[in-house]
């Protein structure tokens, strides 16, 4: 497989981790402000039937890419066991992994190739900050969901639970 295509696919499959989230344009306006923690901190808000608001910070590592994405989450309209779940792409980051550098030096590509390369990815990944969504859950759902993320298990299928999907994300 030539370096371009593999580049290319492991740029593909380092992205749809956020991809899934993040279709469309950019969030209005950014507030952090406010927060009562990380995701931990959410869903025990949430299971005490509470707002909350949090920053989830994830890191991936596929194929040599290293993948750092910062989420701000907000749950609100909890009421008849239903909850609104907003979440806003803060930062997204994409390098590679000094094994992945290694290999396309072994392979012939130039420092500086290696480097452009990084910073093609790195810019592609910036392109998806401040993308949003907004989807209403039951929160009996919401709740495990909530917690495989905290592991870092990111699926489409998560979205399927929502009753409701509105924003960017899910244009």
């Amino acid at each position: 497989m030539s370096r371009r295509i593999l580049f290319g696919s492991i740029l593909w499959l380092s992205l749809m981790v956020n991809i899934v989230l993040c279709m469309g344009d950019s969030a209005p306006e950014k507030k952090s402000a406010d927060l009562v923690g990380d995701i931990d901190s959410l869903i025990q808000a949430l299971k005490a039937g509470k707002p909350a608001k949090a920053i989830n910070t994830s890191f991936v590592n596929m194929f040599g890419m290293v993948q750092t994405t910062e989420n701000f989450l907000e749950i609100k309209d909890i009421k008849g066991g239903q909850c609104t779940l907003y979440l806003r792409i803060e930062k997204n980051d994409l390098k590679l992994s000094d094994a992945m550098r290694k290999k396309m030096k072994e392979d012939g590509a130039s420092l500086t190739e290696i480097d452009e390369k990084e910073q093609n990815a790195s810019e592609r990944a910036k392109s998806i900050e401040g993308r949003y969504g907004t989807a209403v859950f039951k929160t009996s759902e919401l709740i495990p969901i909530l917690e495989k993320w905290k592991m870092g298990k990111f699926s489409t299928r998560d979205w399927k639970a929502a009753e409701q999907k509105s924003g960017p994300m899910f244009e």
